[in-house]
């Protein structure tokens, strides 16, 4: 669903914004309220996130612009009725250098619309449009939880990140933090993305196993199958991740490899497209974190291959809030990113 930068979706996207402001400039003037826990209304928790972000790519126009602007519901009524909703605003605002503020890139976007039925304690049928489990990224990827401005791209470019159907999900009731999943999409995507970003996938079919001890330590495996709107292959992918703390240090990783058949092989430079990131965290002053982080990928599109770096510093005062700013180095295929200074706000509400 693409919006244009017609004069009525301008207005609409001040509007949104302005909702958006005044109600954290109302939830920051509350009492009891902490910027993270949203607002409970009856068996409603309303709660989003906004990111701002600042880019000076060496080459290339200075940008400023309200990259992400995201509202969540979430229903808790029994076992049977837990819907869950999220909406997004992409560039909902934008400052170009030579171009001035803009709305053209303006996107609404539908992250989440499901339903849970929890039969039992460690059993829960899912049921409507949801995010995909290959990779925890993907699935947790709101600005103030991840610690890069840019998003590694091992952990979209290979899979549906989407998926419109249903996800059975079982917690290990022998093993505590063992969980599995597998999910089904027949057909296309609902809502799918706007044109102009990231593959379309239909008939996609996956599994998920992961293991967490704790929130910080974690572990996964996914396998996925679906087959690419646009050029009517067929993809098979494999995954792996994880994140371990050790002392002050956080180390992060995520691999895939997908084989790819069907459609115009003339049309691909490789059959098998394949990469990973390794990023480390290190807390070394109060709320002061730096990061780095390098990966490889191989695409199928490109000849050449895509090997990127990034550096930077991340202040997090609260789990809710985040500044950052970091510094990409980006060689070979250039997959959307450009080699410069990067900054974002990112706040949770």
């Amino acid at each position: 669903m693409k919006i244009h930068g017609s004069p009525g979706s301008k207005g609409y996207f001040r509007l949104l914004t302005a909702i958006s402001m005044a109600c954290m400039v109302f939830c920051r003037s509350a009492q009891a309220y902490d910027f993270g826990d949203g607002y409970d209304l009856g068996n409603f928790h309303f709660s989003g996130y906004s990111n701002i972000e600042l880019e000076f790519p060496h080459h290339g126009n200075d940008a400023l612009s309200l990259d992400e602007l995201s509202l969540f519901a979430a229903g808790k009524f029994n076992r049977y009725f837990n819907p869950f909703l999220e909406v997004e605003v992409t560039k909902a605002a934008a400052w170009e250098g030579g171009r001035g503020l803009q709305f053209d890139q303006s996107h609404l976007e539908l992250e989440w619309l499901y339903n849970d039925f929890e039969f039992t304690e460690n059993d829960t049928l899912r049921i409507g449009k949801m995010l995909t489990p290959v990779g925890e990224w993907n699935r947790i990827h709101a600005e103030p939880l991840v610690w890069t401005t840019i998003r590694p791209v091992s952990t979209y470019y290979s899979f549906s990140e989407f998926t419109s159907g249903l996800s059975y999900r079982r917690q290990s009731a022998s093993t505590p933090g063992l969980n599995w999943e597998i999910y089904t999409q027949p057909g296309g995507e609902l809502l799918r993305k706007p044109d102009g970003l990231q593959k379309n996938y239909h008939d996609v079919v996956g599994v998920n196993v992961d293991y967490s001890l704790n929130l910080s330590e974690k572990f996964g495996i996914s396998g996925q199958y679906a087959k690419v709107d646009e050029t009517g292959e067929e993809q098979r992918l494999l995954s792996i991740d994880g994140q371990f703390p050790w002392k002050q240090l956080k180390l992060e990783f995520q691999a895939t490899a997908a084989n790819i058949s069907g459609g115009r092989p003339s049309m691909r430079a490789h059959d098998n497209e394949w990469g990973g990131y390794l990023q480390l965290v290190h807390n070394f002053y109060g709320h002061w974190n730096v990061v780095g982080r390098a990966e490889y990928f191989q695409a199928r599109e490109y000849q050449e291959s895509n090997r990127n770096a990034l550096i930077g510093l991340v202040y997090r005062p609260s789990p809710a809030v985040a500044y950052k700013f970091q510094y990409l180095s980006n060689h070979g295929a250039k997959l959307d990113m450009a080699s410069g200074f990067y900054g974002s706000i990112a706040l949770l509400f």
